[in-house]
């Protein structure tokens, strides 16, 4: 995801020169964007989603939201974060 991140940001600023970014919150938000996803993958929270899904939904909680709660925790500023609130 880092890879790809950088090269569309590459690309928007090759053909749109007045655009900037920051390539050092790029590359953060690369590398953790998918921090949450061993909450979703967890063996034990998913039979309990599985078994219970009108109690606590399926999952209840997301990777993008839980990798948010991580990131802040960890003390990853605010530009960072925001690559991990967005589920696509």
């Amino acid at each position: 995801m880092t890879i790809l991140a950088l090269c569309i940001a590459d690309g928007l600023h090759e053909n749109i020169p007045d655009i900037h970014f920051d390539r050092d919150v790029i590359i953060a938000g690369g590398l953790v964007h998918d921090i949450g996803k061993t909450y979703e993958y967890d063996p034990e929270r998913a039979m309990r989603w599985r078994s219970q899904p009108q109690q606590v939904g399926y999952p209840p909680v997301r990777h993008p939201a839980y990798g948010v709660y991580l990131a802040m925790r960890a003390g990853l500023p605010e530009s960072v974060v925001q690559y991990l609130r967005d589920p696509c």
